[in-house]
């Protein structure tokens, strides 16, 4: 029975990492989707895409942090979500860093505004903490697919 579990749900440092991140970005994803005119503003607030990016973002963006956080809990499209998630990741990282650095005072959005983080070493703590969780199950599930294809394939020896 626990070997079953283990297969289905994986080791379970690594489920409570999926859960973690991919909890943090269900939440995210779906505080936007309830108000995206908010989110909008978020975007525009930091003063980096002209119309109508914002929009675009405001309204894309959530639904593929849902998407990607979906996929990291249950494991599908493992890799790719995590690739996904990663580079958006950074992406934050570069704009909070840069509202940061030009003096502009605002709400990082990255949780919608109904939990609104406005300390910037905070907000990069955040996405520093999801990005290393992020890298360490992408290199946890490359491991995986190492040893099962040494598992699979025989030894010349």
């Amino acid at each position: 029975m626990k070997s079953l579990l283990r297969a289905h749900f994986g080791n379970p440092i690594e489920l409570l990492l999926r859960i973690v991140l991919g909890g943090a970005f269900l939440l995210s994803g779906t505080l936007k989707i309830i108000d995206p005119i908010a989110f909008q503003q978020s975007v525009r607030g930091y003063d980096i895409l002209d119309d109508p990016w914002p929009g675009v973002i405001a309204v894309g963006l959530p639904w593929l942090e849902v998407f990607c956080g979906i996929c990291v809990v249950l494991r599908f499209f493992y890799p790719g979500a995590l690739v996904l998630l990663s580079g958006s990741l950074l992406v934050f990282m570069i704009a909070v860093s840069s509202v940061w650095v030009r003096g502009i005072d605002l709400s990082c959005g990255c949780f919608g505004e109904k939990l609104p983080i406005d300390n910037y070493a905070v907000m990069l703590l955040i996405e520093v903490s999801l990005l290393s969780i992020a890298v360490g199950l992408l290199y946890w599930w490359r491991g995986q697919m190492e040893d099962a294809t040494q598992e699979a394939v025989p030894s010349a020896t």
